[in-house]
């Protein structure tokens, strides 16, 4: 009888864990930053990704305008939902340049999820002049 109780108290602890580990992870909004280059040329578009892992009921807040610089925004791309068995994951994709060569940093993104304001991190792009071949056209003045 006392080995039935132990045993007893044990699968309710063990339940107790695995229900408190998920309510934490359902709890916590997972924030991802990611680029498809950290090298481009002048003008080229780079795409820029925030990705939200959420519940569903929470409301998530993305940059809008010209929060990027020294990078120009030139599109703000829909937010794509990826379903999951209880989680929601959000992509919002930014296309990017810059019209000078150098080493730019794209800043942090304040990103508000629920009533919870998080920060993406900042990456460095490296915008790469383009060659120019006056060779086989006439220059003028």
């Amino acid at each position: 009888m006392r080995l039935e109780k132990q045993h007893s108290k044990f699968r309710i602890k063990k339940h107790c864990f695995v229900l408190l580990l998920l309510s934490v992870f359902v709890a916590n909004a997972q924030l991802k930053t990611s680029v498809d280059s950290t090298s481009i040329k002048i003008g080229e578009e780079l795409f820029y990704s925030i990705e939200a892992e959420i519940d569903s009921t929470t409301l998530v807040l993305f940059p809008e305008g010209q929060t990027f610089q020294p990078m120009e925004m030139i599109e703000s791309y829909p937010i794509d939902t990826v379903l999951s068995a209880i989680r929601l994951k959000l992509i919002k994709k930014y296309g990017l340049t810059q019209f000078d060569s150098g080493t730019y940093t794209i800043p942090r993104q304040k990103i508000l999820i629920g009533e919870k304001t998080m920060f993406s991190d900042s990456i460095k792009i490296n915008v790469n002049p383009v060659a120019v071949d006056t060779t086989k056209q006439k220059m003028y003045a």
